[in-house]
């Protein structure tokens, strides 16, 4: 068995390797180039994270014939529609709870370990930017799921998209979305970043002369890159205190990897898993009950103090019942609503809790017409779908 922390040395590896026969460049990005530019240990952490032009990912994945591994991007999954590639270790079990929840997209069959890739893309086009909003919005309609009955129109549209895509050929359609968002954003090697005033990184913009520079830095006795002007970079995505960010620990990292053959064939060890699987689908719904145990107690506790509030506000309005009369005979508005206003506030608080309450007959109807009056009809109508004497 490998630890989690060996995998992730041994995809940086593979990236180096892969990265020289392509003749292409990339830098550590987030948590690992700090840990590099500091000179500390990546221990156990989630996932390694590089920055490279899409070009030049796209060159190293088509130069991948290792069965050990794999790449995941845009091109053979369009559903996979972020600005970024996955490259990971084929074939592996995290041994780890997390990993092991029914509830996840990630169950014992998936891969687990992997290097997110950022793209560094250039500024949208000037006049572009709302175009392609609209063409993404369109392709991500089109992979949505809509259960809901009131989404009838998206599902139109969503059916409406089918067809055509049905007509003009899938594969057809995913190429010119492809070949229409590379055009738009991307850059196809480390070289060509300086075309470009300004570039963008996990949407954050930069100056693109802060790409100019690599530098060579060891991460666990690793061979790696960082960006020389690594400070102002660091800082536009962490602020000041970058060196003393604090990354969440997570026990659950703390796993070991084993290959799929090995999982396949030894049963001993596949009954072990599975039991483990088990106890972890029953401790989901434990804290999925817990979750909703603390919730009705929340509401509960809501509903305590606005009774309380109830009260109180009842008895003001019923002791400056004749004023508020008085008030409203001679239609002094300004007054009027300085008295009605914290009746007002707390049938709001009652409505978010699902009632409105009942003061008195006369200054209900006072209230009632002084919001048709002031145009608040929803508001009166709520109050009175929702009303309850007491």
């Amino acid at each position: 068995m490998q630890t989690r922390k060996d995998i992730q040395l041994d995809l940086l590896r593979k990236l180096n390797e892969l990265s020289e026969e392509a003749n292409v460049s990339y830098a550590l990005h987030k948590q690992a180039a700090i840990l590099a530019y500091k000179n500390e240990s990546i221990n156990e952490m989630e996932s390694l994270d590089v920055i490279m032009c899409q070009g030049d990912a796209e060159k190293i994945a088509d130069i991948l014939n290792d069965d050990a591994y794999y790449f995941e991007d845009f091109r053979s999954n369009p559903k996979f529609d972020k600005n970024m590639m996955m490259f990971g270790f084929k074939n592996s079990l995290d041994f780890k709870l997390i990993d092991m929840n029914f509830q996840t997209d990630r169950h014992i069959d998936n891969h687990c370990i992997r290097i997110n890739i950022h793209f560094i893309n250039h500024q949208i086009p000037k006049g572009q930017g709302k175009k392609l909003k609209s063409q993404q919005r369109l392709w991500n309609l089109r992979y949505l799921k809509l259960i809901n009955n009131k989404f009838w129109k998206c599902k139109l549209h969503q059916k409406i998209l089918n067809i055509i895509c049905f007509f003009i050929g899938n594969e057809r359609a995913n190429r010119i979305r492809y070949e229409n968002k590379k055009r738009n954003y991307a850059i196809d090697t480390w070289t060509n970043i300086k075309k470009y005033p300004f570039v963008r990184v996990s949407g954050r913009k930069f100056n693109s002369d802060i790409f100019e520079k690599l530098i060579s830095k060891e991460l666990d006795g690793v061979p790696t890159f960082i960006l020389e002007d690594f400070e102002p970079f660091i800082f536009n995505f962490y602020g000041k205190n970058w060196k003393e960010k604090e990354w969440k620990l997570n026990n659950g990292y703390k796993s070991s990897i084993i290959s799929w053959e090995e999982f396949s064939n030894d049963f001993k060890l596949r009954e072990s898993l599975e039991i483990i699987q088990r106890c972890d689908e029953l401790n989901y719904i434990k804290r999925m009950e817990m979750e909703e145990y603390k919730k009705t107690s929340t509401n509960l506790k809501r509903q305590i103090i606005q009774s309380e509030n109830v009260v109180k506000i009842r008895k003001d309005m019923l002791n400056k019942k004749e004023k508020i009369i008085d008030l409203y005979k001679i239609e002094d508005e300004r007054n009027l609503k300085i008295e009605l206003d914290p009746l007002i506030k707390s049938l709001k608080k009652s409505m978010e809790l699902g009632y409105t309450y009942s003061v008195d007959e006369d200054i209900d109807n006072i209230l009632y017409d002084y919001l048709g009056k002031n145009q608040e009809i929803e508001l009166l109508n709520n109050i009175k779908k929702l009303k309850i004497e007491i």
